[in-house]
């Protein structure tokens, strides 16, 4: 989860001992790098969840689409 609900552009998987771009060794598993934090509006990232929770009819993934719409409005809607 991020503060406005939306997911960064890219996500790097670390691996012990590789070289991340000078990111900390005292991390998380998944790093959002600084350049990648940003936010495409990306539909298919809903599509997949719509297919998903057809597919396997857990609530879970239509329910994370939902807050990733909301966040959507929240965040990202402009004037005009």
């Amino acid at each position: 989860d991020t503060d406005t609900g939306l997911a960064p552009e890219i996500s790097h998987f670390t691996q012990p001992g590789a070289d991340d771009g000078g990111v900390d060794d005292n991390r998380e598993d998944i790093v959002v790098k600084p350049a990648d934090a940003h936010h495409n509006l990306r539909p298919e990232t809903v599509e997949t969840l719509y297919y998903l929770w057809k597919l396997t009819g857990e609530d879970q993934h239509r329910e994370a689409a939902w807050r990733l719409f909301l966040a959507w409005e929240r965040e990202c809607r402009v004037e005009g």
